[in-house]
């Protein structure tokens, strides 16, 4: 499951689900809800820029939340790895999946891809950027990628 939030939404995924989920909170205590399918099972999101990232089935899906935040427009995918663990910086996705991590370059949102498989993960449990680091923690160990 992950949580992000853009524009008064707040864009949700259930480990258990295909969807990712959008509440309007616009008026908090009357939101509004709405779904959409990135075209697989959804895990890990990240939101930087107006673009949405998605982890689907071991992809990275990119969407435009600009013209409309309530029905994003997907706008490219890459084969590469994706997790239940996503973070976005400068141009790249970032995410944490068994057994490594994986590098994805979104400068061009239509042709995202894949750049660096790096670190490890046992089970993964979250991944950040710091500065010039990639961090990524299972159970147990965490491993620290340093970024060019």
């Amino acid at each position: 499951s992950a949580m992000a939030f853009h524009r008064n939404r707040i864009y949700m995924t259930v480990t258990t689900d295909s969807s990712v989920y959008i509440a309007n909170v616009s008026t908090p205590t009357a939101p509004t809800f709405s779904s959409f399918s990135p075209g697989g099972s959804a895990a890990g999101l990240a939101i930087v820029g107006g673009k949405l990232y998605v982890g689907v089935n071991g992809a990275v899906k990119v969407f435009s939340l600009a013209a409309d935040p309530d029905n994003p427009t997907a706008l490219g995918t890459t084969g590469g790895p994706a997790g239940a663990h996503l973070t976005a910086s400068a141009g790249y996705v970032f995410a944490a999946r068994q057994p490594q991590g994986a590098i994805t370059d979104v400068t061009n949102p239509a042709a995202p891809m894949l750049i660096s498989i790096a670190g490890t993960s046992a089970y993964e449990m979250g991944a950040f950027v710091v500065g010039k680091h990639f961090f990524m923690m299972d159970r147990k160990n965490m491993s620290v990628i340093e970024l060019e």
